[in-house]
Formats: C-alpha cells, structure tokens, sequence
C-alpha cells in the first residue's frame, strides 16, 4: 500500500485539509466536563417554497430540531461530541421530507506526556451538490469522515519530544457515492517547547488517497512543514509553513504548491478578533475536511472528483462593547479554489455577514442578521451568482429552559441559480426546551 499525506487535522479534528496538527501538544484547550441537549420545534410559512422566480408556491413547512453536547475527561481519556438533528416536512410536498444530522466526537486515549495516545474521530457536515443549484434541502448532500490517528512518542529530556503519527480516514458521501476516499498516511515530528507558552515543530510525511470507485483518480502527496505557536495574554498564533508535492495515478504532471497557514486569536474578554489564511491543494472528496466555519450557509467543495488548489482569508470580529445590553458580531470570508482539471469550475467566493443583539431585559431579547455571498467563475460562459439573507427574530424566555421565538427571513438570490432568479419571504414561530 502507498503510504500518503497526511490531511492531518481536518480529516481528524476539522482543521485545514492537508495541514498537520499545529503544536498540539503546547496549547490545547480543554473544554469543561459537562452535558446538554435540547428540543425545538419550528412552524415557518413561505411563499416561494421551490426557490423559483415563477411558479411561485406558498408551503407550510414544520420542523423538528433536536441536540445534545457532552464533554468529559480524566487522568486517562478526553472525549468530546456534539450533535444537531433536523426534520423538515413539507405540507405541500414542494419537496421530499428530509433529515440532517450535523456535528462531531472526538475520543483521545491518553495524554501528551504518555508514551503513545490514539485519537479517534467522526464528524458529518451537510453540503450543497453544486453551487449553482438552488438552496434547497434536497440539493445537499451529507459528507461523513471517520478518522484514527495513532501517536508514538519519545520524550527527550524535559522540552523536546520526537513523535511518529499514522492516521487512517475514510470520506462518505450519502449520495455522491463516486467520491468517497480512504486515505493512509504517516508523518515524524520533532517538538520543542520554548517556554510554557512558545513552541514549535518541525513535521515530514505523506499519504496516499485512494477512491474505490475510480481508481484514476488516486494520488499521492509528500509535505514537510515548520509551525510556531504562541500565546500571550490575550493574544495567541500558530504559523505554519512548508512544500507540498503530489503525483498522480492517471499519470497527470507531479504538482508543487507551497503550504501556508496562519491562525491569530485576539481576546481581551468584550472583544474577541479571529483572524485565519491559509494555502494548501486539497480534493473534492475531503474539502476543509468537515471543518467548523463562520459563515452558517452550507458551502460546496466541487463536483465530481479533482484535485483543486486553495487559498482562504477569514476575519471574526465578537464584541459587547456597544453597549451594555447589545452584542455583534462580523465575519468576512475569501476563497479561490482552482481545480487541477475541471478548469470551468475554477472560482472565487466572498462570504460575510452581521449580527446584532439586543435585550431589552433579562428575558426578552431580539437579533438582527444579514449574509452575503458571491460567487464568480473564471470560465465566462458560467455565470456566478449572489445570494444574500436577512433575517429578524424576537425571543422570550418563558423559564430557564423553555422559550420561544417569532422570526421574519427575507432570500433573494440574482444572476444564474438553478437557472432563475427568485426572493422569499418567510415568517414563523419556535418554541424551544434546553435543559
């Protein structure tokens, strides 16, 4: 077996796609013990439920949500999961009824000071077939990884550490069967810790992605990269850099890209600035690898199966310095993707959207929030497109657990979706019961 790349964090814990873990070891954080769930329950009455600029159909749509969160660690094992379920019934059948299940667990046997830990790991993400078909349910489709990543270690003295790591992962689709992936790979690090706060490390490896339904499609990928990490008192950074080089089973020319990425957290407590940029080659199959993003629309990684080069920017802004009794909240987002192949799907999307808060008391709340998205091709005989969505909402806390809401949801989307252009207006009730 050819031994691969590996996409190290995303195909285990979400983060870049062909990036290893950056200083793991230094400053992990670590969530509390603890559990939750909750139930809701939505009415939402539209009048456009296809998404069209004609025949337009006026639906309602009930839907049931349901979750839950539990964290747990010891002097042995950290375990993290947290789920999201959703179900939708369409009254007018504008659409089958759909289910989706969203979220992710993480199980670490054993701790950076042991001689060997494995992480085990499962996240599943909904994501649009294709960018240019309409925002509908039936249009997405679930991608489901599950990873294992074991780790050997050797302590050499008491701030460095040499460290061999595997991972194995495999990539479902639950429609798109065709690019489904298992993926194998290796890598050898040395880390050193600089202080209680700095370290860095220097990674090699590879990893070799095979799809069983087309095997033309399989590469293979080397690294090697150095990373830093850092934190101060409201401030904490992780730089990476190094060479990718991948070859290809369809005997495509060797491809060469550099690897980048830069992670820089600022939190002084009111206020809280995330800033991301990253460069790597990934696929269609594996994507961000189920990474948590900012924007809340689901994305696209490409149709089909191909190779792509990507470039991502990213900026968070979180602050209650407003006022006393309001929040906001900002993002704004950059990707260009170009494909090894399919050259017409070349593109460049822009994301961004606002959040603003307000409490008026303790128990009754509002919140205002717009997106935008962009996306341009570099093929001019493809059209892109924009979408943007605004939304309002009221909140009432009957209890500490139990509350309700009343929204208003206004989409309008221009330039070439699903063939059409269309707005909807959406507005309905929900009540939910946390506990």
């Amino acid at each position: 077996m050819r031994i691969k790349l590996k996409l190290l964090t995303a195909a285990v814990v979400g983060v870049s796609a062909a990036l290893p873990s950056l200083a793991q070891e230094s400053l992990e954080v670590v969530p509390e013990n603890g559990y939750g769930a909750h139930l809701k329950a939505t009415i939402t009455q539209t009048d456009n439920a296809r998404k069209l600029e004609e025949t337009l159909i006026e639906e309602r749509q009930d839907e049931l949500e349901g979750g839950f969160f539990a964290n747990y660690e010891n002097s042995l094992i950290r375990f993290d999961a947290e789920y999201d379920s959703r179900g939708t019934n369409y009254n007018e059948d504008s659409q089958e009824n759909r289910n989706i299940l969203q979220g992710h667990t993480d199980l670490r046997i054993g701790k950076d000071s042991d001689f060997a830990d494995l992480l085990l790991s499962q996240s599943q993400r909904a994501q649009y077939v294709s960018p240019d078909d309409a925002a509908l349910d039936e249009n997405l489709d679930d991608r489901t990884i599950w990873s294992a990543t074991p780790t050997l270690r050797a302590h050499l003295g008491k701030v460095d550490s040499l460290a061999l790591q595997g991972t194995y992962s495999m990539v479902e689709y639950r429609t798109s069967e065709l690019r489904n992936s298992d993926r194998v790979g290796g890598s050898v690090y040395w880390h050193r810790r600089i202080s209680k706060r700095s370290s860095f490390r220097v990674a090699a490896g590879a990893d070799s992605v095979e799809y069983p339904n087309g095997q033309l499609d399989d590469y293979d990928k080397h690294y090697a990269t150095f990373s830093y990490t850092a934190e101060a008192r409201n401030l904490r950074y992780t730089l990476l850099a190094g060479m990718n080089q991948a070859t290809f089973e369809d005997g495509g020319d060797d491809y060469e890209a550099p690897v980048l990425q830069i992670n820089v957290v600022y939190d002084n407590g009111p206020q809280k600035l995330t800033f991301h940029a990253s460069q790597d080659v990934t696929d269609s199959s594996l994507g961000n690898g189920n990474e948590d993003d900012v924007n809340p629309i689901p994305g696209n990684d490409g149709v089909g199966i191909d190779q792509m080069e990507r470039q991502q920017v990213g900026l968070t802004w979180d602050t209650q310095s407003l006022c006393v009794r309001c929040n906001l909240s900002a993002f704004v987002q950059f990707r260009d993707d170009k494909y090894r192949r399919d050259k017409e799907g070349d593109n460049r999307e822009t994301s961004a959207g606002l959040t603003l808060g307000y409490n008026f008391t303790a128990q009754t709340s509002t919140e205002v929030r717009y997106l935008f998205q962009d996306q341009i091709y570099a093929d001019d005989n493809r059209p892109g497109f924009t979408r943007d969505q605004l939304n309002l909402s009221f909140q009432y806390e009957f209890s500490k657990a139990i509350s309700g809401s009343l929204f208003y949801r206004f989409e309008r989307a221009q330039g070439d979706v699903g063939s059409s252009e269309y707005e909807q207006n959406n507005v309905g009730v929900s009540v939910s019961y946390t506990i």
